[in-house]
């Protein structure tokens, strides 16, 4: 039987992911409850081997200091509220896909990576059919906000959440 697949995910932190955790408690509570307000940085697809992954994660908290990134305005998944709704995430500085490539290089067999689209998932399909009532109180909705990522967190799914099983700080230097 295969194991937990891991994600290597950014935690928003307090107080933005406060106000986030209060609109996805609302709209999502079934996700909520699994795990924190986040924009994931690999996919377990892109990474079957969680060894590596976590290796690699030290590797990048070593060479990268936090990451800049800015959430900007609520969207609907490929315009259809009924695939979520979301807060999309700008990388100002490239540090979201220079991370990705980092931990994403061969073996592993990355999306795109340049074409990764960070986000901030306020309803998920898998936990809520809420995502067209969502969309309707939620559209047009902006955060206009700067964060700053200062750890990376391995995440797995264990039957009832996503608990962290690594959590690594981004001590090098700035993008």
């Amino acid at each position: 039987m295969e194991g937990p697949r891991p994600h290597a995910t950014l935690f928003v932190p307090p107080p933005l992911s406060v106000e986030l955790d209060t609109i996805r408690r609302y709209f999502d509570p079934v996700f909520a409850a699994q795990m924190g307000i986040h924009a994931t940085l690999t996919y377990p697809e892109e990474t079957p081997d969680g060894a590596l992954l976590a290796e690699r994660l030290d590797e990048l908290g070593r060479w990268s200091g936090p990451l800049p990134l800015r959430l900007t305005e609520v969207a609907a998944y490929h315009d259809d509220p009924r695939q979520g709704v979301h807060v999309k995430v700008e990388d100002p500085t490239g540090a979201y896909v220079g991370a990705r490539a980092q931990l994403l290089a061969p073996p592993f067999d990355a999306h795109a990576v340049e074409e990764a689209q960070p986000h901030v998932t306020l309803v998920h399909p898998r936990t809520s059919d809420r995502g067209p009532d969502a969309w309707h109180q939620l559209k047009g909705m902006r955060f206009d906000a700067d964060l700053l990522i200062e750890r990376v967190a391995l995440i797995a799914f264990d039957g009832h959440g996503w608990p962290a099983t690594k959590v690594v700080e981004l001590t090098g230097p700035a993008w």
